[in-house]
């Protein structure tokens, strides 16, 4: 139970994003704690708990706004907290930081009229590489920290032609280089 947190207490989020098994992008941050910052999803104190449930908001927010590929496509949550993924599809009722609990329920309700979500629990440090991961990038929010690194794949850089620095072929476009 966190008896000693308030809007001082530093907090963070941590997002690893996976597609066919490969890293494809980490966000992280801190939990923002003022209500007037367009960065705040509603917490008012900094604890563990609000930095797991602005985990699955920003989650969210980036399969909402960011995800590649048609918005259809389905996706998987891992979580390690469960009350995090309970009060996120409602199945909890938040007793502390309501605002933060109301928006990230908005959110996978927004997200999943259109993209099949779905929440897997993983064990928290246990050793699961993406779980680790998102520990790591959600330490780094708690130093105050802002990140949003996408991972690009050699394939993805497009190739310098004889027209012009960075303009790729239409062939070299649509295969990728081999080395």
């Amino acid at each position: 139970v966190n008896r000693h947190v308030d809007r001082n207490t530093s907090a963070g989020w941590g997002v690893a994003i996976y597609d066919k098994g490969a890293v494809v992008a980490q966000i992280y941050g801190p939990v923002v704690v003022d209500p007037t910052s367009c960065l705040s999803l509603g917490a008012e104190v900094g604890s563990n708990n609000t930095g797991e449930l602005s985990a699955i908001g920003e989650a969210l927010i980036w399969l909402r706004d960011e995800a590649p590929g048609p918005p259809t496509k389905p996706a998987v949550i891992f979580y390690d907290s469960k009350y995090a993924a309970k009060i996120a599809t409602g199945d909890f009722h938040a007793k502390k930081n309501i605002p933060l609990a109301h928006c990230v329920q908005l959110l996978w309700k927004t997200v999943g009229r259109c993209r099949p979500v779905k929440l897997c629990h993983v064990k928290g440090h246990s050793g699961v590489a993406g779980n680790e991961l998102a520990d790591e990038l959600a330490n780094r929010g708690a130093a105050r920290q802002v990140g949003s690194q996408r991972i690009i794949r050699t394939h993805e850089i497009p190739q310098v032609t004889k027209r012009g620095r960075g303009e790729a072929t239409e062939s070299q476009a649509k295969k990728p280089k081999t080395a």
